[in-house]
């Protein structure tokens, strides 16, 4: 049987879109396989880590799983997440103005996330998550994110062993470190620059994952798989759509929301599309190699690439899902309703006003990692469902022993 990896980005509010995806996944395409489907790999960063362990910790029973994470998606609000205080948003003008004796002024950031702590801590089944990767149900699960002090993408694995490939990359940003992986890896995974907090995980503070490595591909092709099925975030805008839109919108004034929309969706939001097309590209050179010089190719190839990175190329087949539709857009809708924000407190719900003008083009980015909130949440798993539907035969053959 193949080993079949599951790929899962970062984006914040954004990740329920891979719930829909996968729900339909076990109650569609599942059932046309006699069950079939499984993953033996996992991986996430930032959202997509928390998407993840809630995977994980059920993979003994993949329907049960997909089930849970569409029902946690559906309850959750953006107080079970975090809130912006008073104490947070002061620390900022503080700060600015403080002397320059270099006093910190408690946490940097703007949002207190003790809700999303509790919530992974109670939500989560920890020792069950465990268990499924001792008895087999999955062979690994990772987490990434990114080292403070060094920029290095660090990838949290529970489940390789100490000899496993992965652990003899050469490369030094992206480093593997075995782990029992808990609430606090995952909630460093997630720590979104400025907004919420570093984490101290051993002594080391982190930061989102999604810095460095926001779809955390090649922790799954290092840890063996022969499949990657990847989840990605970012709307797939194309090149005529993208000038176009430069074109049109390009001198309109900038707004706040704007600003830090953009900023974030720079930082944080991958290029997933890339990364699967030069895996394929790698793919056909393989084939190309085998027709036009023969079955001796690979050893030689396999032998080449080893040495230069700790690992060969294996052909490997990935199959890539992302939004039809434009996240930031359905984010600005919602925000149009001013009853928007359910279960955020006042303060919370003024600062998210103040994010929550669109620009012209109508998008808004900044809302769409922030705006936990039931109407919006609501949308984008059925827009996950509505993907993957469309996409069934392929998921079918993906799957397919």
């Amino acid at each position: 049987m193949p080993r079949i990896a599951l790929v899962l980005s970062g984006g914040g509010a954004r990740a329920a879109y891979a719930a829909g995806v996968l729900r339909y996944i076990t109650r569609e395409i599942a059932p046309k396989l006699a069950g079939k489907v499984h993953f033996d790999i996992i991986t996430g960063t930032s959202a997509g880590a928390i998407n993840g362990a809630f995977i994980a910790s059920l993979s003994d029973d993949l329907p049960r799983a997909a089930e849970a994470l569409w029902e946690h998606w559906e309850q959750l609000t953006i107080g079970q997440v975090y809130r912006f205080g008073a104490r947070q948003l002061w620390r900022v003008p503080r700060s600015i103005l403080s002397d320059s004796s270099g006093h910190p002024w408690g946490e940097v950031a703007l949002a207190n996330v003790n809700p999303l702590r509790r919530m992974l801590r109670d939500k989560i089944d920890w020792s069950r998550l465990r268990r499924c990767i001792r008895e087999g149900h999955l062979d690994a699960f990772s987490v990434t994110a990114t080292e403070l002090a060094t920029s290095r993408s660090i990838v949290f694995l529970d489940g390789a062993a100490a000899d496993a490939p992965i652990m003899n990359g050469k490369n030094p940003f992206f480093r593997p470190r075995r782990a029992r992986i808990g609430p606090e890896h995952v909630l460093a995974s997630s720590a979104i620059p400025l907004l919420f907090p570093p984490v101290k995980v051993g002594g080391r503070h982190y930061l989102d994952g999604g810095l460095g490595m926001n779809t955390p591909l090649r922790p799954a092709l290092r840890m063996g798989a022969d499949r990657v099925l990847v989840l990605s975030l970012r709307y797939a805008r194309t090149t005529a759509d993208g000038d176009a839109m430069a074109q049109q919108f390009g001198g309109a004034s900038p707004t706040w929301a704007q600003v830090v929309g953009k900023t974030m969706s720079t930082v944080l939001l991958d290029r997933a599309a890339y990364d699967v097309e030069r895996l394929q590209r790698h793919n056909r050179l393989i084939e190309w190699g085998v027709e036009n010089y023969g079955e001796e190719f690979q050893p030689s190839l396999d032998a080449f690439m080893t040495e230069q990175r700790g690992l060969p190329y294996r052909v490997i087949r990935p199959l890539l899902l992302q939004p039809s539709e434009d996240i930031g857009r359905l984010a600005s809708e919602v925000t149009m309703d001013k009853r928007f924000g359910a279960g955020a407190d006042e303060i919370t719900l003024r600062a998210l006003r103040f994010l929550s003008g669109a620009n012209e083009s109508g998008e808004n980015d900044a809302m769409s990692y922030l705006l936990f909130d039931p109407v919006f949440v609501h949308q984008l798993l059925e827009l996950g469902e509505r993907d993957a539907r469309d996409r069934r035969d392929e998921l079918e053959a993906f799957f397919a022993p």
